[in-house]
């Protein structure tokens, strides 16, 4: 993701995360017990929200770059090496709205 200075990135999200769960030998097709990834809705509560960030100019490779949208945010072709920024919060699981902000 790229986000212009100044801009911004809009997204929606869900209050789903995935558990890993054991089926039943009974619920398999092997007739034996298996992992699988199952989404469940978060406990109602307050949560821990973590994101990184990082600088264009240090991308892996040349071309951090693409054309923003017009929230000055898009979906870039590479990541930065490092992850200069972070921002984390505590949120409620019932909040309707998260803003982070990346402050240099």
């Amino acid at each position: 993701m790229y986000i212009a200075p100044g801009s911004r990135f809009l997204t929606t999200y869900t209050t789903w995360a995935p558990i890993e769960v054991e089926l039943p030998a009974a619920c398999t097709k092997s007739g034996a017990p298996e992992q699988c990834w199952a989404p469940t809705s978060l406990p109602t509560g307050t949560c821990q929200l973590r994101a990184s960030a990082g600088l264009a100019r240090d991308c892996i490779s040349s071309d951090c770059s693409c054309e923003v949208d017009q929230n000055g945010s898009c979906v870039a072709a590479d990541w930065p090496n490092e992850s200069a920024l972070e921002a984390t919060l505590a949120l409620n699981t019932e909040c309707a709205v998260i803003e982070l902000t990346f402050e240099p």
